[in-house]
């Protein structure tokens, strides 16, 4: 029965990737490439360091060293602080095509 579940999950499956119009082998790839990457940490822990900030049983703190965890806080902010900016510039930029056509 297991075997029967399976293979109606991976049709289901393989229509929803026909319907949306995935099925470029690239864009297939790399869609399940970001599931197999971070559930290799766990799947081969001989291989990979155990997750430092998402860990469920400790706090980021207590697993990553301090000057580090201000490391990645601070580009953090300004990864942010990034963003916002040049999302306003391209509101703005889309505000002056509207009044100029």
């Amino acid at each position: 029965m297991s075997a029967l579940g399976a293979f109606l999950a991976g049709l289901v499956f393989g229509v929803g990737l026909i319907l949306s119009g995935m099925t470029d082998p690239g864009k297939v790839i790399g869609f399940l490439d970001i599931p197999l990457i971070h559930m290799s940490v766990y799947w081969w822990r001989t291989l990979h360091q155990p997750p430092s900030i998402l860990r469920p049983d400790k706090l980021p703190w207590e697993n990553v060293h301090p000057a580090m965890l201000t490391a990645l806080v601070i580009n953090f902010v300004g990864f942010l602080l990034l963003y916002f900016y040049l999302l306003s510039l391209r509101l703005r930029l889309g505000e002056v095509r509207r009044l100029l056509a």
